[in-house]
């Protein structure tokens, strides 16, 4: 496997040679990359286009109050479909607002 990239080791230890487990990050890992987040409020089904031609892993985060916030799949009301092309979030009646995160990995 090619060794390139970007790499930030723990402290005391030089980049060039450590070892994964002495690593604090690397683009090796398996990390979650961002297409896009934003936040939208409306009512009934909101869509979201991703274009990204596949269904990606993303979640949905709704304001509940001034303080509260709560992931979409928990126990609320609120829910969310992704496809290949849309996010579409199930609101309310009520306008309801929320933050969403898609990723460029692919969901299950």
């Amino acid at each position: 496997m090619p060794n390139y990239g970007w790499k930030i080791s723990k402290e005391g230890y030089d980049v060039k040679s450590c070892t994964d487990d002495q690593l604090v990050m690397s683009t090796k890992f398996n990390l979650l990359k961002t297409k896009t987040d934003d936040t939208v409020s409306g009512t009934n089904d909101i869509n979201v286009a991703h274009g990204i031609g596949y269904v990606p892993f993303c979640f949905v985060i709704e304001k509940q109050s001034a303080n509260h916030y709560s992931i979409l799949g928990d126990t609320n009301a609120a829910q969310f479909q992704v496809g290949a092309t849309y996010l579409t979030i199930n609101a309310g009646v009520s306008t309801d607002y929320f933050r969403y995160y898609i990723f460029y990995q692919q969901g299950h």
